[in-house]
């Protein structure tokens, strides 16, 4: 497996509609992320450019409960169940995929930030990475 710059996890929703009834569930999704754009790598100590890349997992979450819950209960009180085969392409519309890669490139930018202020590095501007 690759190392990837970034790795986390995110929250979004998904609606699934079975038969003329529509559920609402919280999809977990797990990433490692190499961006397109230059990041400040703080194992290097310097800013780097990388082959870009996305790693996904998927789960769903059994019940329903809403992401503002989520931090409430204990993670062994969670059933999340896989559903990586859903990325598999072709199955979603081509604007799902990229609002999903928009979403987690926010939050490495994020990431990316918090790493050059603690290196007391000049933040770059949103619109230069």
């Amino acid at each position: 497996m690759i190392k990837r710059a970034f790795s986390g996890e995110t929250y979004v929703d998904i609606e699934i509609k079975i038969l003329g009834v529509t559920m609402k569930r919280v999809v977990e999704v797990l990433y490692d992320y190499t961006p397109p754009w230059p990041y400040y790598d703080g194992r290097l100590k310097k800013e780097v450019i990388a082959r870009t890349g996305l790693d996904l997992r998927l789960a769903v979450l059994a019940k329903r409960l809403g992401r503002k819950n989520l931090d409430a209960l204990a993670d062994d009180s969670l059933v999340w169940i896989s559903i990586d085969g859903l990325m598999e392409y072709g199955l979603f519309r081509p604007r799902v995929y990229d609002r999903l890669v928009k979403h987690i490139d926010r939050a490495a930018r994020a990431k990316d930030r918090i790493e050059r202020r603690q290196a007391g590095h000049v933040l770059p501007s949103n619109d230069a990475i």
